[in-house]
This record gives C-alpha cells, structure tokens and sequence, in this order.
C-alpha cells in the first residue's frame, strides 16, 4: 500500500507509467496490422505471386493473371500511319475484369481496342498484353468526367448476337434491369484526302449501334418510338404513354435509355 501511495504522489513515476503504457499500446497495435497483413498474404498464397510468358511476368499491381487468361503480346504498330486513336480512352484506365468463371481481378491497367474489340492491359514489366476471346463477363473501367468527378464505364463481352457473329464483340452498358441496353462502338479505318492536298491519308471512324438483351435475346435496337412499345409487350401502354408524355424520338441512346431505365422500374 505504502508504494501505491509514493507512486501516486511521485508525478515522475506517473509519467513513466503513462509512457510505458503508450509504447506498450503502439506495440500492440503494430502487432496487429502485422498480423492483418500476413493474413491479406496468406489469402492470396493459394495462386500463384506471378507467371512468365514470353520472358515478361504478367504479375499486375494488386492482381494475380494466369497463362491461361493472356492471347499473346500486344503490339500497336500496324496504326502507326493511321491518324487518331483505336481505343475508348487513349490513356491507361484503372478497371476491375469479371471473368465467365466468376473470379475477379482489380487495379487491371487496360485500354478498350474498339477496332479490333479486345482488352489490352498493361503488365508490371510495362508489356501490353491481351486477353483471351470469350473469357470476360464484364470489365469496369475508372474514370474522371470533365468536372473531374469519378465516373466509371461498364462493358460487356461474349454475348452472342442474334445475327449469328461468331466474333466477340465489346459492349458498353448504358443501363440494366430487366432489359439491359447496350452501345456496341465500332472503329475502322478509313482513307480520306487531305485538303492541303498531302495525297491520301487514314483515319479511325467511329459508328455506333444500339443493342438490347430482352428476353434472353439479344436484339438490334430500332430508331422509332414504336419500336419500345412493341418490344415491352406487357407494358407496352404504359410504354407508349411516357413516351409520348415525353415528346421522345428514341432516334438516339439518351431517349433510349429514359425508355428501358422506365420499363426497367415497372
């Protein structure tokens, strides 16, 4: 009792006590982001840290790639004359890729090919890569808009058109829900003459087509009004009423969307 009451009168030996007991806290506590880590760690040790194809490891920033996942290496050379770009966004886009199987991967650096509709990412040794036809259920990619508020842009692959291609073409999804709207965007390369009159010259065009999976089928979207009443069948007045309440032509993907996002709430 006689020393609990000298410690509690000697303000040193009570500031060595509240010292003690901060670094005994802060030991602790880096005890336990340590243990957090080594399970982060050990969550992932089941695949493998990374893989070697063609000499260039394929192990991305907080993503885990198989072999069998890549279609080759990637080269842009073939545009070098062509005047602009291929792809969605020119730059490296932070996304997230679901694949068929149901694993995801995150923090992927990719560039949509809207010319040739693949997914080029880029590895951790900075080598462009592709993947494979078929295997990609829906890839997420990370945006800012001009007011540099994050947005983001889903796309879909692998669904088969009801025009029987046999290629795989890249989607965007505009919207979802009972019937899911998409933008398929095509670039081709076009010869044009050039007005200072240089001699011919190639450029990336771009065309777009609205598509809409209803019904398990997907289907190539009409420029009529009348084309969203007949599809919606089973509320197909109601349809047909807020469109016309809405003045809408349904001629281009912002009245399409305000149509089937109405449909989708129904």
């Amino acid at each position: 009792m006689a020393s609990l009451r000298i410690l509690s009168m000697n303000p040193r030996l009570k500031s060595m006590q509240t010292t003690e007991h901060i670094a005994s806290m802060r030991l602790v506590h880096r005890w336990c982001w340590i243990f957090v880590f080594i399970c982060h760690q050990q969550a992932f040790s089941q695949l493998p840290a990374s893989e070697v194809r063609n000499g260039a490891s394929i192990h991305l920033p907080g993503t885990i790639f198989l072999n069998d996942l890549l279609k080759d290496t990637y080269t842009q050379k073939k545009y070098a004359d062509v005047k602009g770009s291929p792809y969605y966004k020119e730059e490296w886009k932070s996304s997230s890729i679901v694949f068929k199987d149901g694993k995801q991967y995150n923090d992927v650096k990719v560039k949509v090919n809207l010319f040739s509709h693949e997914f080029v990412c880029l590895t951790a040794a900075n080598t462009e890569i592709t993947l494979k036809d078929g295997i990609v259920n829906r890839l997420v990619l990370y945006d800012t808009n001009e007011s540099r508020h994050a947005t983001m842009h889903v796309f879909a692959a692998g669904i088969p058109f009801a025009e029987k291609d046999t290629t795989y073409p890249i989607l965007e999804v505009l919207t979802e829900g009972k019937a899911i709207l998409f933008n398929l965007i095509k670039k081709k390369i076009t010869n044009t003459n050039d007005a200072l009159g240089m001699g011919e010259q190639k450029e990336f065009t771009s065309s777009e087509s609205l598509y809409i999976f209803y019904n398990n089928e997907l289907k190539k979207c009409g420029k009529n009004a009348d084309y969203y009443a007949n599809l919606f069948t089973d509320k197909k007045d109601m349809v047909a009423e807020f469109i016309k309440m809405g003045k809408l032509k349904c001629r281009n993907s912002a009245d399409a969307i305000l149509v089937v996002n109405y449909y989708n709430s129904l």
